[in-house]
């Protein structure tokens, strides 16, 4: 009979990742794996810079590439619950709101012929017209500009 400690009695070999894993809650989806060859991966890293920025109030490109890089780099195998436990450094107490917001449009994502999930579609759309009418706002401003000046010279030339 041999005396001692086992791996798992012992602290210095156990995996702490895989104990935070085990005693943390998560969502239901997040046993639910995903195809990322099926998601729009820019359209998720756009989704993500947005996001990032409402909740830092900081335009946080290492943070955006290091989501993006853990997503590429695992593929299929990706697991949120890893993701959610890195993250935590980040984004305090909204990490957990993110991870699940990001992973169900990644869900709805591979869902999607063209790998965009339709909320982000509808924003999409939204962010187009809007621009469109701004950009017709511009130009309705700048004819009005440019009649305002010619008819000013008009009057400069008529003292």
């Amino acid at each position: 009979m041999f005396k001692g400690t086992s791996i798992e009695q012992d602290p210095h070999f156990s995996d702490k990742h895989e104990k935070l894993k085990k005693s943390m809650t998560f969502p239901e989806n997040f046993y639910q794996k995903v195809d990322f060859k099926k998601v729009n991966i820019e359209v998720m890293r756009a989704w993500i810079t947005s996001k990032i920025i409402d909740i830092l109030e900081v335009d946080d490109d290492i943070l955006v590439n290091t989501i993006v890089g853990f997503i590429e780099e695992n593929g299929n195998e990706t697991d949120p619950r890893d993701l959610e436990i890195d993250l935590e450094a980040f984004l305090g107490d909204k990490t957990k709101e993110f991870v699940e917001e990001l992973w169900s449009l990644c869900q709805m994502g591979e869902k999607s012929k063209d790998g965009i999930p339709e909320c982000l579609k509808k924003a999409a759309e939204e962010r187009e017209a809007k621009e469109r009418r701004e950009k017709e706002r511009g130009r309705y401003r700048s004819k009005y500009r440019r009649t305002e000046r010619s008819e000013s010279r008009e009057r400069n030339k008529k003292k």
